[in-house]
């Protein structure tokens, strides 16, 4: 290793990261979604989740999807 370090960019999604894949955000960008409990961000919730303000809700653990929380 020569000691430079290389700064690669967030996933589109992402505003910050810890790494390159979308599972690896810390906030979105405008066009991503926060998943709750999730280091990731989604351009559409997926199943088990709805949009809320912005971002991902979970959905009641019995349910498998959900109209609002």
């Amino acid at each position: 290793m020569n000691g430079i370090l290389e700064c690669l960019k967030c996933n589109a999604l992402c505003a910050t990261c810890t790494g390159r894949l979308n599972t690896q955000c810390q906030t979105c960008s405008a066009t991503g979604k926060k998943v709750e409990g999730r280091s990731e961000c989604v351009a559409q919730c997926p199943v088990g989740f709805i949009e809320v303000a912005g971002n991902c809700a979970k959905c009641q653990s019995d349910c498998l999807s959900c109209n609002y929380c």
